[in-house]
Protein backbone atom coordinates (compact mmCIF):
# COMPACT_ATOMS: atom_id res chain seq x y z
CA UNK A 1 0.00 0.00 0.00
CA UNK A 2 3.15 2.53 0.95
CA UNK A 3 4.74 2.01 -2.51
CA UNK A 4 1.27 2.62 -4.11
CA UNK A 5 0.73 6.01 -2.51
CA UNK A 6 4.39 6.81 -3.24
CA UNK A 7 3.63 6.37 -6.79
CA UNK A 8 0.22 7.96 -7.85
CA UNK A 9 1.68 11.49 -5.39
CA UNK A 10 -0.62 14.42 -6.35
CA UNK A 11 1.83 16.65 -7.44
CA UNK A 12 0.69 20.37 -7.85
CA UNK A 13 -2.59 19.72 -5.42
CA UNK A 14 -1.27 20.52 -1.69
CA UNK A 15 -4.64 19.72 0.15
CA UNK A 16 -4.43 16.26 -1.58
CA UNK A 17 -0.63 16.12 -0.83
CA UNK A 18 -1.25 16.86 2.48
CA UNK A 19 -4.17 14.07 2.87
CA UNK A 20 -0.89 11.49 1.35
CA UNK A 21 1.21 12.94 3.86
CA UNK A 22 -0.97 12.25 6.92
CA UNK A 23 -2.16 8.73 5.90
CA UNK A 24 1.70 7.71 5.40
CA UNK A 25 2.63 9.01 8.52
CA UNK A 26 -0.55 6.97 10.07
CA UNK A 27 0.93 4.17 8.07
CA UNK A 28 4.33 4.24 9.64
CA UNK A 29 2.89 2.87 12.76
CA UNK A 30 3.12 -0.44 10.74
CA UNK A 31 6.36 -0.06 9.56
CA UNK A 32 7.60 -3.53 11.82
CA UNK A 33 4.90 -5.45 10.03
CA UNK A 34 6.45 -5.13 6.25
CA UNK A 35 8.41 -8.28 5.41
CA UNK A 36 10.89 -6.28 3.05
CA UNK A 37 11.47 -2.64 4.61
CA UNK A 38 14.70 -2.65 2.16
CA UNK A 39 11.80 -2.50 -0.84
CA UNK A 40 10.08 0.99 0.55
CA UNK A 41 13.40 3.10 2.43
CA UNK A 42 14.84 4.65 -0.43
CA UNK A 43 10.75 5.72 -2.26
CA UNK A 44 9.56 6.69 1.06
CA UNK A 45 12.50 9.03 1.88
CA UNK A 46 12.88 10.34 -1.81
CA UNK A 47 9.27 11.26 -0.83
CA UNK A 48 10.22 12.94 2.49
CA UNK A 49 12.92 14.98 0.83
CA UNK A 50 10.56 16.61 -1.94
CA UNK A 51 7.98 17.04 0.82
CA UNK A 52 10.91 18.83 2.88
CA UNK A 53 12.12 20.78 0.04
CA UNK A 54 8.83 22.47 -0.66
CA UNK A 55 7.83 25.70 -0.51
CA UNK A 56 4.44 24.68 0.95
CA UNK A 57 4.71 25.63 4.94
CA UNK A 58 2.27 23.02 5.33
CA UNK A 59 3.54 20.38 3.69
CA UNK A 60 6.93 20.51 5.13
CA UNK A 61 5.72 21.23 8.64
CA UNK A 62 3.16 17.63 8.43
CA UNK A 63 6.56 15.59 6.71
CA UNK A 64 8.15 16.89 9.78
CA UNK A 65 6.34 15.18 11.93
CA UNK A 66 7.32 12.11 10.17
CA UNK A 67 10.98 12.50 12.39
CA UNK A 68 8.68 12.46 15.78
CA UNK A 69 7.86 8.74 15.09
CA UNK A 70 10.94 6.07 16.91
CA UNK A 71 10.38 3.85 14.12
CA UNK A 72 11.50 6.18 11.45
CA UNK A 73 14.44 7.49 13.64
CA UNK A 74 15.42 3.45 13.32
CA UNK A 75 15.28 3.66 10.21
CA UNK A 76 17.14 6.72 9.67
CA UNK A 77 19.69 4.74 12.23
CA UNK A 78 19.50 1.29 10.09
CA UNK A 79 19.51 3.12 6.94
CA UNK A 80 21.86 6.09 7.42
CA UNK A 81 24.20 5.37 4.36
CA UNK A 82 20.82 5.69 1.98
CA UNK A 83 18.65 7.86 3.78
CA UNK A 84 20.87 10.57 4.55
CA UNK A 85 22.24 11.68 1.52
CA UNK A 86 18.17 11.51 0.48
CA UNK A 87 17.38 13.97 2.95
CA UNK A 88 20.06 16.16 4.18
CA UNK A 89 20.61 18.38 1.20
CA UNK A 90 16.72 19.51 1.34
CA UNK A 91 17.36 19.94 5.05
CA UNK A 92 20.48 22.03 4.75
CA UNK A 93 19.01 24.15 1.97
CA UNK A 94 15.82 24.59 4.09
CA UNK A 95 17.73 25.76 7.08
CA UNK A 96 19.47 27.98 5.71
CA UNK A 97 17.36 29.81 3.45
CA UNK A 98 13.71 29.16 4.25
CA UNK A 99 11.12 32.39 4.64
CA UNK A 100 9.70 31.18 7.34
CA UNK A 101 11.82 31.36 10.80
CA UNK A 102 9.85 28.53 12.31
CA UNK A 103 10.25 26.25 9.75
CA UNK A 104 14.02 27.50 9.97
CA UNK A 105 13.60 26.70 13.79
CA UNK A 106 12.34 23.38 12.86
CA UNK A 107 14.82 22.21 10.71
CA UNK A 108 17.56 23.26 12.90
CA UNK A 109 15.91 21.05 15.30
CA UNK A 110 16.05 18.11 13.30
CA UNK A 111 19.47 18.57 11.71
CA UNK A 112 20.67 18.47 15.84
CA UNK A 113 18.39 15.00 16.13
CA UNK A 114 19.91 13.81 12.63
CA UNK A 115 23.48 14.75 13.77
CA UNK A 116 23.02 12.54 16.91
CA UNK A 117 21.64 9.49 15.28
CA UNK A 118 25.21 9.39 12.80
CA UNK A 119 26.78 12.40 12.45
CA UNK A 120 29.73 10.99 10.93
CA UNK A 121 27.30 10.63 7.76
CA UNK A 122 25.50 13.53 8.08
CA UNK A 123 28.84 15.31 8.11
CA UNK A 124 30.15 13.34 5.25
CA UNK A 125 26.67 13.91 3.25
Amino acid sequence: MLLTLLEFWPYGNTAKEIGYIITIYESLDFLSEIDDIDEIVVPLFKRVAQCLASEHVQIIDKTMTFFEKDNILNLARTYAKVIYPLIVPAIEKQYKGHWHNTLRENFKDLRAILKETNNKTYEAV
